[in-house]
């Protein structure tokens, strides 16, 4: 039995930590997953004209700027944009779009952000001297020329807005956000999109922000509810170290790259805060305050006073900015009565790539965002929710995202699989369960540290959205990990964890003794049939993060224990029935166990 579920999970035995963070961080540089890309910036277009230009920001220092202007005459709306993590302005994606945006009469205005390309200054996660530097950036937009991009005409560059007044500024390039009030916008990627919302929290002057895989909250991000990442954590410190100080474009003038490129160019708390993490497996006070400053989570009162139209752009295979943080920004922009709007689509910080097809349609929704809350253009046909449906593989519409609150709920004691009483998983260093975080490969191969608990469905059913978990459960040693994750099992039997993700829980509080843990999964999206099976996996393992190093497991109670499901339309889930108290629980392997450690 052991092997057949093997063999259905995909695998007999696991990856080595090591083996397997090497072959991914090896895999995201050769792919360029977060927008590493050294391609050529000039534009693909006979409509757009390029300038490069360096702008002395607010202490001095001087950012590396590209304009792709519009082939227009007078001042024009404006795009203010960055890269992800590690990258430059020369990033594919910025390239791309910064094009679509000029041949649509938008001045453009792309920048390596502090630290990376050939910017000055030191890499701070878009703290707040990222924020001075685009308010810097929008002041000069403010007050730039028709001369100061290569044009005879003296006239502003682009167009002034009325909204707050017409705000003509004061020019000071000490004093950053003084700048006139003008027509603009932001869009960009992963590090590209947080900046975006957390500039509009302490700015007024955006008319629009289309943050893409972008976080809510860092520490989440990192370590959702006190699990971190191994993977993400490692290879976002190797984008950080490669792609600061020039390293992607070369180094300096000579190509010449030293050691002090690579130390002095990352903020130095960085190293050891990822050296704390590994040693202590959580993050230190010092870390929560640094990653909680640059989190849009902390900053409800700065986004509702000024917060411009955001459409948040997120993948379902996004493994380090779920699907969950773009909604939690929703609700924290619509919670302060801000316009707010959601699109999900297959991608994300993986490498689920885009189709050419698929990619246009985003893009074209961004560029309409734009025409209409900053050109002023025609109105945005976008529902509140926009989303990649897997099955139809196309994208739906909802005018809401369905609430777990408010879908079926089933105790564990429900499942088919499982009874009443507990369900007992060990725990410990070693890594049992894959949830791969770029490719799908997923595997529970070690007896007693997962169970599943299988729910049938009889009607056709569309899950859609977060699903939430509580746990009763009992720790059995020091601060224990619990994974959730979600497979469909069509009705021969095949298993897929839906779109890669496991959400973990770090379990606190005297051993032995039980307590209830809720939390909240990665948002999903799946169609399930008739004679299908929703699977929930409950593990203590997961090679994707590190584990803990001092429990021997959980205790977990059936009956106690609910999994809440958002469905869209029918809840197809069969009913719960009592025909489950004569099934066995779910083999562990921990008939042997005893004690803790």
């Amino acid at each position: 039995m052991e092997q057949d579920r093997q063999q259905d999970r995909g695998g007999s035995g696991g990856t080595g930590r090591r083996s397997f963070l090497k072959g991914a961080t090896t895999t995201l540089l050769a792919a360029g997953a977060l927008g590493t890309s050294v391609t050529n910036a000039a534009a693909a277009s006979e409509q757009v004209e390029t300038v490069t230009k360096r702008i002395e920001t607010w202490d001095g220092k001087e950012l590396a700027t590209q304009l792709y202007l519009p082939d227009t005459k007078g001042p024009a709306p404006a795009v203010l944009m960055t890269h992800g993590y590690g990258s430059d302005k020369e990033d594919a994606a910025l390239v791309r779009t910064g094009t679509k945006y000029a041949e649509a009469g938008f001045v453009v205005l792309t920048y390596d952000s502090r630290g990376f390309g050939e910017s000055d200054g030191e890499v701070g996660v878009d703290g707040p001297k990222e924020v001075k530097d685009a308010q810097s950036l929008l002041d000069w937009l403010g007050y730039a020329r028709q001369a100061d991009v290569g044009r005879e005409s003296s006239g502003l560059l682009v167009q002034g807005d009325e909204r707050n007044g017409g705000r003509t500024g004061t020019r000071d390039v000490d004093n950053p956000g003084s700048g006139p009030d003008i027509k603009v916008g932001m869009d960009g990627l992963s590090y590209a999109g947080g900046i975006q919302l957390n500039l509009a929290a302490v700015d007024d002057r955006l008319d629009a922000i289309v943050p893409r895989w972008a976080w809510n909250d860092l520490t989440y991000s990192l370590a959702p509810n006190g699990g971190i990442k191994a993977g993400w954590t490692t290879i976002l410190q190797e984008f950080g170290a490669q792609g600061s100080r020039d390293i992607e474009t070369g180094g300096d003038s000579d190509n010449d790259i030293d050691e002090r490129d690579v130390r002095n160019g990352v903020d130095l708390r960085l190293y050891k805060f990822y050296t704390e993490s590994v040693a202590t497996n959580e993050f230190s006070p010092a870390a929560r305050s640094f990653f909680k400053l640059r989190s849009p989570s902390t900053k409800a009162a700065g986004l509702a006073e000024n917060a411009p139209p955001s459409l948040l752009i997120t993948g379902w295979n996004d493994t380090l900015f779920t699907a969950t943080e773009a909604v939690r920004n929703h609700e924290l922009l619509e919670g302060g009565g801000q316009d707010s709007r959601m699109v999900f689509i297959r991608g994300g910080h993986s490498l689920e790539q885009q189709a050419p097809l698929e990619q246009g349609e985003i893009d074209a929704m961004a560029l309409d965002w734009m025409t209409e809350h900053v050109a002023g253009g025609k109105r945005a046909d976008l529902a509140e929710v926009t989303y990649w449906q897997q099955e139809a593989e196309a994208f739906a519409e909802a005018d809401a995202l369905p609430s777990a609150a408010e879908g079926p709920s089933r105790t564990l004691a429900d499942a088919t699989n499982a009874s009443s009483g507990t369900t007992d998983l060990a725990g410990g260093p070693v890594g049992g369960s894959n949830s791969e975080i770029l490719v799908q490969r997923n595997d529970d191969y070690a007896p007693g540290t997962f169970a599943d608990f299988d729910f049938p469905v009889e009607e056709e059913m569309e899950l859609l959205g977060v699903p939430e978990i509580t746990l009763n459960v009992t720790p059995l040693g020091r601060d224990p990990l619990v994974f959730a994750k979600v497979y469909h099992v069509d009705s021969a039997g095949n298993a897929e964890l839906l779109y890669n993700q496991s959400t973990p829980y770090r379990v606190e509080g005297p051993v032995g003794e039980s307590q209830d843990i809720s939390f909240e999964l990665a948002g999903v999206q799946r169609q399930f049939e008739a004679g299908d099976t929703l699977r929930v996996t409950l593990s203590t393992t997961d090679v994707a993060y590190f584990n803990s190093r001092t429990s021997a497991g959980v205790s977990i109670d059936n009956d106690g224990s609910e999994v809440r499901i958002p469905v869209k339309g029918t809840d197809g889930l069969a009913a719960a029935s009592s025909s489950s108290s004569g099934a066995s629980n779910p083999v562990t392997g921990l008939e042997s166990f005893s004690g803790t450690l």
